[in-house]
């Protein structure tokens, strides 16, 4: 099958096959105005936009802007924007397995009392969510994991500005979330339990959960090492979610969103200077010995 390479914005939708990738010419910066279904049976499919800038802004009926009932689909790089339809960010179900997320950004999902969510995983196996930001999820969750969300592995992500953070203990479900930061969950816990009675095989540890009603985490809900301090974003009112220079949250959350040294012109400068002088004094002293 060949590959969907987009040069350009595009107001279709997309269903991938087995093997298939769409992506974005190198340095385009490309707008997709519909919805992407892989289906069962499409294994192996792609969606990366790390060649240049790929988004994704809701048009349609279906659960999910990204639908994906496939095993081993990569979704790399891109933006989701809800535009506030009631409808899932990445919808994943159908028995998928391997599924990963990576560098993904989504937001803008669902309305105000809606139950929807930025990641909807039912009946999956081994889905992995690594360096992902999902922010302004106003009815639901940032991950929802309530149903058969086997192995389910949060890495280094950022939730933000959410009604609720993860949800975990549902039906099967094993869920282990690391070195992320979960902030503002406004009604439905950081991380919130469907089933206490199933939730001894996940955990949350090496994480900063912070600012969340009613609380950080729902009762049993097992956790370690946790921070509970403000992660200082660079201008959380902006949706700037970038770490500011000396935040405690350094090391959490995407690495595209850590901080940058404001100094690092002046230290790399600092490091040149005394790599010279090293050089000029060894040459001083053979000099002085001839």
């Amino acid at each position: 099958m060949t590959d969907i390479i987009l040069t350009g914005n595009v107001e279709r939708s997309f269903r991938l096959a087995a093997g298939q990738k769409l992506t974005v010419a190198p340095g385009a910066d490309v707008t997709v105005t519909g919805i992407v279904t892989i289906p069962a049976g499409a294994d192996g499919a792609t969606i990366d936009g790390s060649p240049g800038k790929l988004r994704f802004l809701y048009k349609g009926t279906q659960s999910g802007l990204v639908q994906a009932h496939a095993h081993n689909v990569v979704l790399r790089a891109f933006e989701i924007d809800n535009q506030g339809v009631a409808t899932q960010g990445v919808n994943l179900a159908s028995g998928a397995k391997g599924t990963l997320l990576d560098r993904l950004t989504i937001h803008n999902v669902g309305g105000t009392g809606q139950t929807i969510h930025g990641i909807y995983p039912a009946d999956t196996y081994r889905t992995v969510v690594r360096d992902c930001l999902v922010y302004d999820v106003r009815g639901g969750y940032a991950f929802h994991g309530w149903q058969k969300a086997r192995d389910a592995l949060i890495e280094a992500c950022t939730f933000v500005d959410v009604r609720g953070g993860v949800m975990i203990g549902g039906s099967e479900t094993v869920v282990s979330v690391i070195r992320s930061i979960i902030v503002g969950a406004s009604a439905l816990y950081g991380v919130d339990k469907y089933n206490a009675t199933l939730l001894a095989k996940s955990m949350v540890k090496d994480s900063l959960v912070w600012s969340c009603l009613p609380a950080a985490f729902d009762a049993g809900v097992p956790h370690e090492r946790i921070l509970s301090v403000a992660p200082q974003f660079v201008d959380r009112a902006h949706r700037d979610y970038r770490l500011s220079w000396g935040s405690p949250a350094v090391g959490y959350g995407p690495s595209w969103l850590q901080p940058v040294d404001p100094c690092a012109a002046e230290r790399a400068a600092v490091s040149d200077a005394e790599t010279a002088l090293k050089d000029a004094q060894a040459k001083l002293t053979a000099c002085e010995g001839a």
